[in-house]
């Protein structure tokens, strides 16, 4: 009786993962197509009002006119391309006619071998209307105390932006998201930006992973009857 128990807690567990996995993949295929289609959607345009961004504004593309701070940089830390240490360079952006500034992210700069020698981040258009989209702000699978805190450095340099932190440093309020700068626009460094299509894992990858696990339910129940079918032989 015990084994068959077992077996048939298994069995249970490997067919809900699988269509768990399932369902999985539909939301991806939801969240997938409506961020896609935000991309096409016209730009938006940023407000006081807005606190925080919902799934389906993310990639969502903005047009801002205002003026770069290039007083108050900053550099997000431990960013890695191609191999590569680096950081992304967070502007603030004064918006004409709005109180909260938002940050923009105007790509990634390779780090320095020598750490205490921190890159150039000039601007070169520090009014105007530029254009970008909508994300949040990069995130690390742990977070250490006090990473949150910029050094007194110019720029300064963050392990994980904290928009209250920042705020408070800069002597004004920030929105709680960043502005990925467009690669067609000037002033910017590499600008080789998640999309909806790299962000998320597919829903092909959720079904086959669906798909494993049906197979491991039927091998299972193959194995199992095996046995039981020697087992009888040997009676």
């Amino acid at each position: 009786m015990l084994p068959l128990i077992a077996y048939l807690v298994v069995l249970t567990l490997l067919i809900n993962l699988g269509f768990w996995q399932l369902d999985r993949a539909a939301q991806k295929s939801l969240r997938l197509s409506q961020q896609l289609s935000a991309t096409d959607k016209a730009p938006i345009r940023i407000t006081d009002q807005i606190s925080a961004i919902a799934d389906d504004w993310l990639f969502r593309k903005v047009s801002l006119s205002g003026a770069f701070d290039g007083q108050q940089q900053f550099l997000i830390d431990n960013q890695i391309k191609n191999s590569q240490p680096g950081y992304f360079v967070l502007t603030p952006f004064i918006i004409y006619g709005q109180k909260k500034a938002v940050l923009v992210n105007r790509g990634w700069i390779k780090a320095n071998p020598l750490r205490a020698q921190l890159p150039d981040v000039p601007i070169t258009n520090p009014k105007g209307t530029i254009t970008g989209t909508l994300n949040r702000f990069p995130s690390v699978a742990i977070h250490l105390k006090g990473a949150e805190i910029p050094t007194a450095t110019h720029p300064s340099i963050v392990q994980v932006v904290d928009v209250a932190v920042l705020s408070e440093k800069i002597n004004y309020p920030l929105h709680d998201f960043q502005v990925q700068l467009a690669p067609e626009i000037r002033g910017g460094f590499l600008r080789d930006w998640d999309t909806a299509e790299k962000k998320l894992m597919t829903p092909e990858k959720h079904e086959a992973y669906a798909l494993q696990w049906f197979a491991m339910a039927l091998v299972l129940t193959l194995l199992c009857f095996r046995i039981f079918l020697k087992k009888k032989t040997n009676e």
